[in-house]
């Protein structure tokens, strides 16, 4: 493998040169006898993995120049392959991204940016397609001066059907954007409703369990990093109080806890299941700053009305979590007992 050959750099001979040059003739001739996709992205690992190993070893100037040369040679390969898939128009996710990634590296930005437009302007939609979108949207964002992603995220919601699963992803995507920017929302919607209605929409898509996204052959699309629904949650009721005060805040939680997704943990990840319990703790939390706002009487009916009802919901969510008894304990000091 890689870390092997990497190892047996310096041979009797001393000679460097002469094992990374084997490297590349075989992978010449695997990419040359077999020019598939599985097959390029195979090659693409070997050579990244191997070059990794050739810059953690530890050798005296000489060798170190020899494998400076090396790698170099591993990228003039890259570089060729990359270009080779690209005119055999090679319709893979996973390989358009390698190749965008490549030229990223190399500080061609603007090369990858449009790379990855063509791709997905020029093929028919798959669901693994998804992830060049996403990575369209944050590569664009790398631009000098910098590109909004956002423009790339409304297009693919054209041309995702909903039901697929990527168009939750692509919503997610779009809805993290649209808290932490001062972008504008499209037909001249107001910012807020639009971002309200928005998240809506990814509870209505959401009944319990998270998509993914995976490939042709149903491995997951390793590369997509994928948004949490949970982490939305508690991402939007922060941006909500800050902007808007506790009545903004009550009308994101009451939307999220009223959902399919909030009332289940079928299909959550303990991350998913973490990020809910926070998104309770924070609701509470601004409950309570709240009540010290009001007058005692006010704070003993209307603050508790609605503590209530958020213990009421987290204990019915963490009915079979050890999470359980804490709200249930709290729920007994914050209403019952208040």
């Amino acid at each position: 493998n890689s870390s092997k050959l990497a190892k047996r750099q310096k041979g009797n001979d001393g000679n460097t040169n002469t094992v990374s040059n084997k490297v590349v003739d075989i992978l010449e001739e695997a990419t040359d006898h077999l020019p598939t996709a599985d097959m390029y992205l195979e090659s693409i690992h070997f050579v990244r993995d191997y070059v990794t190993k050739l810059l953690e070893s530890d050798d005296d100037d000489g060798e170190r120049k020899l494998i400076s040369e090396n790698i170099k040679d591993c990228n003039i390969f890259l570089d060729k392959l990359l270009r080779k898939a690209h005119d055999l128009e090679m319709k893979s996710a996973r390989l358009v991204m390698e190749h965008a990634n490549y030229l990223a590296s190399m500080e061609k930005i603007e090369d990858a940016v449009n790379l990855l437009e063509e791709f997905v302007t020029t093929n028919d939609h798959s669901t693994e397609h998804v992830a060049v979108w996403v990575h369209l949207a944050r590569m664009s964002e790398q631009l000098v001066p910098p590109r909004s992603g956002l423009p790339f995220l409304y297009k693919a919601l054209k041309r995702i059907p909903m039901h697929d699963n990527g168009y939750k992803i692509i919503l997610l995507e779009l809805f993290d954007d649209l808290l932490t920017s001062q972008a504008t929302v499209p037909n001249g919607m107001k910012k807020d409703k639009y971002i309200s209605d928005l998240f809506e929409q990814i509870l209505l898509l959401s009944p319990g369990e998270e998509y993914k996204v995976v490939g042709e052959k149903g491995d997951p699309l390793v590369d997509l990093p994928t948004r949490s629904v949970a982490d939305a949650c508690l991402q939007y009721l922060r941006y909500a109080f800050q902007g808007g005060g506790i009545t903004a805040a009550r009308k994101v939680y009451k939307v999220a806890i009223r959902s399919n997704y909030v009332q289940s943990i079928d299909g959550k990840t303990q991350g998913d299941m973490s990020a809910l319990r926070d998104f309770f703790d924070e609701c509470i939390r601004i409950e309570k700053t709240a009540s010290k706002a009001h007058t005692k009487r006010k704070r003993n009916s209307e603050i508790k009305l609605h503590l209530r009802r958020l213990y009421d919901s987290a204990i019915s969510l963490f009915s079979d979590s050890v999470l359980v008894d804490d709200f249930q304990q709290r729920r007994a000091e914050d209403v019952i007992l208040a």
